[in-house]
């Protein structure tokens, strides 16, 4: 009995955490996690940009690397993921590379 609360904290404590999108936990890098301290927004924001927003990548990125952009105001916030395995979670998951804003 233990083991499965314990399971089921553990579950719960990662869907804080770590929220889903497209299937697949959302978990920024060290870097990517600063950046998105900085513009005041946590992985459940950057979610709802990767789902609102529009692709505006530059240029051609790798196969599984998504590049969305939302307009706030008169900036554009940018969110960049990458498809890729986490061995912290031992499973698949979209990974936070950069988070940004310009003009």
């Amino acid at each position: 009995m233990e083991t499965y609360i314990n399971n089921i904290c553990q579950e719960h404590m990662l869907e804080v955490v770590a929220p889903k999108w497209r299937g697949l936990r959302v978990v920024p890098t060290r870097a990517a996690a600063r950046e998105l301290d900085r513009l005041h927004f946590t992985v459940h924001d950057a979610i709802e940009v990767l789902e609102e927003g529009y692709d505006c990548a530059r240029s051609k990125r790798k196969k599984n690397v998504l590049e969305k952009c939302v307009k706030k105001g008169n900036k554009t916030i940018k969110i960049v993921v990458a498809r890729c395995y986490n061995s912290f979670l031992k499973k698949e998951a979209w990974l936070i590379i950069h988070a940004g804003k310009f003009k």
